[in-house]
């Protein structure tokens, strides 16, 4: 489990000029909503993402990902 209650939203913001790693972790799904790929994303130079945390192990990010 992580430390976000479900319905917990978080905004990430990458201030790098380059692209960098959001990691999905040991026992974690992280999906990206617009594809429902799963793992490792990587947010966009001064891109921005937002993770949503659907259940203890379980989180949706959208925004400026790869």
């Amino acid at each position: 489990s992580t430390a976000f209650s479900i319905g917990e939203m978080i905004t990430l913001v990458n201030a790098s000029g380059s692209a960098q790693i959001l990691y999905q972790a040991s026992g974690v799904t992280l999906y990206d909503t617009r594809d429902g790929a799963t793992g490792d994303h990587s947010i966009s130079a001064r891109g921005m993402a937002t993770a949503l945390c659907t259940a203890s192990n379980e989180y949706y990010v959208s925004g400026n990902i790869a």
